[in-house]
């Protein structure tokens, strides 16, 4: 009989093995965002795309805050050493954080988006076949600090697309571009004749950067690059409206070299572009300004002339007060005087009408006191106080005493 010794080995959990398995399992699924700068922007604008979140304790005090909202997610974290943060991402420039996302879905292009560009006057950076990741992940960056909201790659092998260093390189560019693919590169720029300003960077174009701002103002601008070896396609030169170049610094090329890098040279030719777009916002704001001041002068104008029809209007009703007034005192004037003329007649006649009642009454009160002398001598006949004897005696003996 045969016996089998069974030796058991005492298990222990071991937390960083246990993580670290599970992320081998998913990592097709994931992608791993690494550095401090990248991962801190995640976190203020989408921390909710983090599905876990490693950490080395010296980098822990700066992560507390995201820690609490994946807690409350139930999303693990963990403190871990530099070693398994370089496992995770597969590079050595891990800046002491690795976040897990899920993989970015890169939307393909259709017209829906186009028609916003053409709408929003939005300029756009189309990528002719660049195949470093680190390339890609510093236009992405210059396009986030210039303000190019938009970028394009082909579903093609030599174009790189977004990988864990293309998100370390951006510093967190990412989080402010859109990434668009689209099959075909000469079919979106004959869609977009007379529409956007079709831009090519060429070593041999007759037109310099420099002059961005004075072509075809107020078009949003559509630029290729091309990648380092051979530059954009023939189909390409042949659907762009020009061909410009980053013109040389000095006057003997032989002295230097032959090109900048592409991720070098999208950043001039963006800083250009954003130039222009300041240029044409100036130019739509001066259109409105006089807009604006025509408006005002209309309105000046029509205030003006109604200030004159009220000036006017005040002025004739002063005349017309004037002539009122002129009108009420001749009125008034003749009223006083026809009324003196007739409060003259009116006493002259109550005058006339007063003397005459009063001489009348005179008249007749005197002829009353005659005939009451009168009838008084004749009652007393020969026995009055003047006799004719009496009289002639008088007359004879001098005047008599009338009161006797």
């Amino acid at each position: 009989m045969t016996f089998f010794v069974l030796q058991i080995f005492p298990l222990t959990f071991n937390p960083i093995l246990f993580y670290n398995i599970r992320m081998k399992n998913t990592l097709n699924e994931e992608l791993a965002v690494c550095g401090f700068a990248a991962v801190k922007t995640l976190e203020k604008m989408n921390w909710q795309r983090i599905q876990r979140l490693y950490f080395t304790e010296q980098r822990a005090p700066l992560f507390g805050g995201l820690c609490k909202k994946l807690s409350a997610e139930k999303r693990p974290y963990n403190v871990v050493e530099p070693s398994e943060l370089e496992k995770l991402c597969g590079s050595v420039h891990h800046q002491g954080v690795v976040a897990m996302i899920s993989i970015p879905e890169i939307l393909p292009l259709n017209t829906d988006i186009t028609a916003r560009w053409l709408e929003q006057k939005e300029d756009v950076i189309l990528l002719d076949r660049v195949g470093n990741a680190n390339n890609l992940g510093a236009i992405v960056r210059s396009a986030a600090f210039f303000g190019v909201k938009n970028i394009v790659i082909p579903l093609d092998e030599a174009q790189s697309s977004i990988t864990t260093s293309s998100y370390r390189v951006a510093e967190g560019g990412m989080e402010f571009v859109n990434i668009y693919s689209i099959k075909s590169i000469p079919k979106l720029l004959a869609a977009m004749e007379g529409k956007m300003l079709r831009l090519g960077t060429a070593l041999d174009a007759p037109d310099t950067v420099c002059g961005l701002k004075r072509m075809e103002p107020g078009l949003p601008v559509l630029a290729v690059l091309g990648n380092e070896e051979s530059g954009i396609s023939k189909a390409v030169r042949e659907n762009v409206d020009r061909l410009i170049l980053i013109p040389y610094g000095t006057a003997n090329r032989e002295k230097t070299v032959d090109s900048l890098n592409v991720a070098q040279a999208s950043a001039v030719l963006m800083y250009e572009m954003a130039g222009r777009r300041r240029l044409d916002e100036k130019r739509q704001d001066d259109d409105h300004t006089d807009e604006n001041r025509g408006s005002d002068e209309r309105w000046s104008g029509e205030r003006r002339r109604s200030d004159r029809s009220s000036r006017d209007s005040r002025e004739s009703d002063e005349r017309w007060s004037g002539e009122r007034r002129r009108s009420d005192d001749r009125w008034n004037g003749e009223r006083r005087r026809s009324f003196d003329r007739h409060s003259e007649g009116r006493r002259s006649r109550d005058g006339h009408e007063s003397d005459g009642r009063w001489s009348g009454e005179r008249r007749s009160s005197d002829d009353r006191r005659s005939r009451d002398r009168r009838g008084f001598g004749d009652r007393r006949g020969g026995d009055g106080w003047f006799r004719k004897d009496d009289g002639e005696q008088s007359g004879r003996n001098g005047r008599g005493n009338d009161y006797e």
